[in-house]
C-alpha cells in the first residue's frame, strides 16, 4: 500500500472530488437533453387543451 504525504492526499481527494463533480454534471446535462423534447411537447398540448377550452367557452 502506498503511503501519502498529508498533502498528496489532499490533492488526490480534491482531484476525485473535481471528477465526480464534473461527472454528476455530465449526467444532469445528459438527462435534461432527454426530457427536453419531452418538456416541449407538453408544453405544446397544455396549449392545445387550453385553446380547446377557449373556444369551448365561446
Amino acid at each position: 500500500m502506498p503511503r501519502f504525504t498529508h498533502k498528496q492526499a489532499l490533492k488526490r481527494s480534491i482531484h476525485l472530488a473535481r471528477t465526480s463533480r464534473h461527472e454528476i454534471l455530465a449526467q444532469q446535462r445528459k438527462w435534461l437533453s432527454l426530457l427536453a423534447p419531452l418538456d416541449a411537447e407538453l408544453a405544446a398540448t397544455q396549449f392545445i387543451f387550453r385553446l380547446l377550452q377557449i373556444l369551448h367557452l365561446l
